[in-house]
């Protein structure tokens, strides 16, 4: 299709604020033929295509503090990047360009209004799923943010003015990973859009945002989708003070005009040239956010074209560090392995181990992937006594850890912290005083409970040979005490059987349900058990998880949840190789084989999940014995090894992240273990904050 232009197009220059009736009935706005001008009809990408495939997820639209709608682009999980414009127009700020003296009039009110930005395809979606919605107010995350701070004014009639067009949308919560990835913004050594796409002139550009398929004479499709489309001949120039756009012109008398059109304001601008980012993803690069579209005159009949321009967001020095400073957590000199993404905080988690000592030892790795060493966990031991087996460990509140290992006299020994540093030490008894158990394993439900497993084994030959499944139950300081809750059925177990292991998670298909694991062994075959209950009490059900048919399991085994129905179950294996079993809402996945660290042999597996799709495995090394750690955060992230002699496998916690989000004020780390209670600039190596601020300040 031609691009044409209605007749009253050069009293318009913006591309934003458009009419949006109730989601429920669609879009609403004046149809074609009515006389309406350009910038007043619903429309989208000039030519463009339906984002059918959800490939541009990350772009949500929004209702504009003046009733329109406009884009956004998803930069990290709570905050939004788009136009300033969006923001602060007035309800004629683009007829403003000719007959008002060149900007949009400032709107102090817009600053502080309440927005929703959502993620759907499409606008007509109702209701919108809670993933794929963010909430925006003054009261949780302060004003909406304008570069250059203010209500403006800001230019709409210019280039100059397109360069600094860019305005941040702080949410209430973040987004959840399983609704919407973010567009990371390259960062710290990354690739930039305008270093990679070779001649700044005349690349090739990608343009995403809302409104209907077609142009301004040809809507197509509904308003409303999710649209994009692909053009050549974008170019990056400098508009001054270092300032930049990305723009590009449609001017012959065949072109199709591809850019931006109404309603795409705040929407995404990139290249074809893709990277992968932290969620192990080809993203292509974000060079811009879409500003303005506008005429101009050609030498060609009918003598009039369009051109578009786009806020540069990766080189000018004014865009990046208003991102910077509202978005971007301190850098620091220990790097991240998340594409070196500064925007997403990783959860903290705390690993454990007891060393040839015999006394429980306990590092972490913070948010900000920065490694704190080995140190004692409080004295290391409970009354001097050794401890022989691996620890369990589990966190049901931030800085709340608790910690069970087994001793030399077969008791259970409980090491507990409420500030993830001291470590204090109690004994919770002998859970089978008749005759052997097995090392604890330790769940949570909620905050304040915690379910203790083991196994037991009687003395003698009198006794019935099978296992039975010891439990005590914690709630909030009150506790019944330990109990039998039987044994698996002989058919299932096998004659003469032996708990070699067993692995124990809280919650993960309903609000009381705990699962044990149990690597089973009859003579020498070795296979996992699974018990289950709903109820948080016996009775439970069994059933057989099997085992691989190329190596056989070894112990101790590790499960995690890291969502509704999802079972992560980590094991070794007779050739030192870290083996997966995992169980997502009934359909059971294929052994997997995750190898084993570089040149060394594993012996062991713990894992902890800090959130969706995001684990942390410990094993050990059969002749290093150090403890080496495997990340999966949406990708594989690799190995590290820790050093210090570990005498038992290790385990893992995580409390999820140190401390919340930047405050409204932007900056740093926030409070928490930093120990400042405002916003933190600077971190030393131990993790204390060295350069500590108000809560609603910046950092310099």
């Amino acid at each position: 299709m031609l691009f044409a232009l209605c007749p009253t197009v050069l009293s318009i220059v913006g591309c934003g604020g458009e009419n949006l009736g109730d989601p429920t009935l669609g879009a609403a706005g004046p149809s074609e033929g009515q006389g309406t001008e350009l910038g007043e009809q619903s429309q989208a990408v000039g030519g463009g295509i339906a984002d059918t495939a959800n490939v541009f997820n990350y772009v949500g639209w929004f209702r504009t503090p003046r009733g329109g709608w406009c884009s956004g682009v998803l930069i990290s999980s709570q905050w939004v990047l788009t136009s300033a414009h969006c923001i602060v127009i007035a309800e004629d700020g683009f007829k403003n360009c000719v007959f008002g003296g060149g900007s949009i009039p400032p709107c102090p009110e817009c600053l502080d209004a309440t927005i929703d930005v959502n993620f759907t395809q499409n606008q007509n979606q109702w209701p919108i799923p809670a993933n794929l919605t963010g909430h925006h107010s003054k009261a949780v995350s302060g004003q909406l943010k304008i570069l250059g701070g203010g209500a403006g004014p800001v230019s709409g009639c210019t280039n100059e003015g397109a360069a600094h067009d860019l305005a941040l949308i702080r949410l209430d919560t973040p987004i959840p990973y399983d609704g919407v990835r973010p567009m990371h913004l390259p960062r710290f050594g990354q690739p930039k859009c305008a270093e990679v796409v070779g001649n700044n002139d005349n690349f090739r550009g990608i343009v995403a945002g809302y409104g209907a398929i077609g142009n301004s004479t040809a809507p197509g499709d509904p308003p409303g989708y999710r649209t994009y489309n692909t053009s050549y001949n974008w170019d990056l120039e400098h508009m001054g003070s270092g300032y930049f756009v990305y723009r590009n012109r449609w001017e012959s008398p065949l072109s199709v005009y591809e850019g931006p059109l109404p309603g795409d304001s705040g929407g995404a601008m990139m290249t074809y040239y893709s990277y992968w980012d932290d969620f192990g993803q080809a993203r292509p690069l974000l060079c811009g956010i879409n500003s303005r579209y506008y005429p101009i005159a050609t030498p060609y009949p009918p003598f009039f074209g369009a051109g578009a321009a786009a806020a540069n967001v990766d080189i000018q020095a004014a865009a990046y560090n208003f991102i910077d400073q509202n978005v971007v957590r301190h850098n620091n000199p220990y790097g991240r392995p998340d594409a070196n993404w500064e925007g997403e905080p990783l959860p903290r988690s705390d690993q454990f181990v007891v060393s040839g000592d015999n006394r429980l030892y306990h590092r972490w790795t913070d948010q900000y992937i920065q490694e704190h060493g080995w140190e004692l966990a409080g004295p290391g031991y409970y009354n001097g006594t050794p401890l022989v087996s691996e620890p369990s460990a589990v966190s049901w509140s931030r800085n709340r850890v608790d910690v069970f290992v087994k001793a030399s006299d077969n008791t259970i020994n409980h090491a507990y912290s409420d500030d993830g540093r001291n470590y204090l030490w109690d004994n919770w008894g002998d859970a089978y005083p008749a005759g052997v158990s097995g090392p604890p394993k330790i769940s949570s439900l909620r905050a304040g409970q915690l379910d203790l497993f083991t196994w037991g084994r009687p003395y003698g030959t009198n006794f019935t040979p099978l296992y039975h499944i010891k439990h005590i139950n914690w709630d909030n300081g009150y506790s019944v005490g330990w109990e039998d809750w039987g044994t698996p059925p002989p058919a299932m177990a096998g004659t003469n059987a032996v708990a070699e292991s067993i692995a124990t998670v809280a919650g993960g298909l309903g609000p009381n349900r705990l699962d044990i694991f149990i690597l089973n062994k009859t003579g020498a075959n070795r296979k996992i058990i699974h018990a289950f209950t709903d109820t948080g009490r016996p009775p439970l059900s069994w059933d057989d998880w099997g085992a691989p048919s190329d190596a056989t399991l070894t112990g101790p085994i590790d499960v995690a949840s890291w969502g509704p129905g999802r079972y992560d179950l980590f094991m070794t294996d007779s050739n030192g190789n870290l083996r997966q079993f995992a169980w997502d809402w009934g359909g059971v996945w294929a052994w997997m084989n995750w190898g084993h660290p570089p040149s060394e042999l594993a012996t062991g597996a713990s894992v902890v999940s800090m959130g969706p799709n995001s684990l942390r495995i410990l094993t050990i090394g059969q002749s290093t014995r150090k403890t080496y750690q495997r990340t999966w955060h949406f990708a594989d992230l690799g190995w590290k090894d820790y050093d210090g002699w570990a005498l038992t496998a290790a385990d893992a916690s995580s409390w999820g992240y140190d401390a919340p989000s930047p405050p409204p004020g932007g900056g740093g780390g926030g409070s928490g273990s930093s120990g400042c209670q405002g916003t933190c600039c600077d971190f030393n190596s131990a993790g204390q904050c060295t350069v500590c601020i108000g809560a609603n300040q910046s950092c310099p």
